[in-house]
C-alpha cells in the first residue's frame, strides 16, 4: 500500500511539472520536479524533464551535471 501511495504522488508530481513545463518552465516547475525526485530519486524521466527545464532557463551549467 504505502509503494504504491508513494508512486501516485510522484506521478502527480512528475505529471504536473511536466505540464507546467510545457506552458512556460519557471521557478515553480523545478520545484515540482525537485519534489517528484524527493519520492523517488531513481526516476529517469524526472531527471530528464527537470534537465530540459533548466536548458530552458539558460541554466546549461546546472542542466549538464542535473543535480
Amino acid at each position: 500500500m504505502i509503494t504504491v501511495r508513494y508512486k501516485a504522488q510522484n506521478d502527480s508530481w512528475y505529471c504536473s511539472s511536466k505540464m507546467l513545463l510545457e506552458s512556460e518552465p519557471d521557478e515553480e516547475v523545478l520545484a515540482a520536479f525537485d519534489r517528484a525526485i524527493q519520492i523517488r530519486p531513481n526516476q529517469y524521466r524526472v531527471w530528464y524533464f527537470r534537465g530540459l527545464a533548466l536548458l530552458q532557463l539558460q541554466q546549461n551549467d546546472e542542466a549538464i551535471t542535473c543535480n
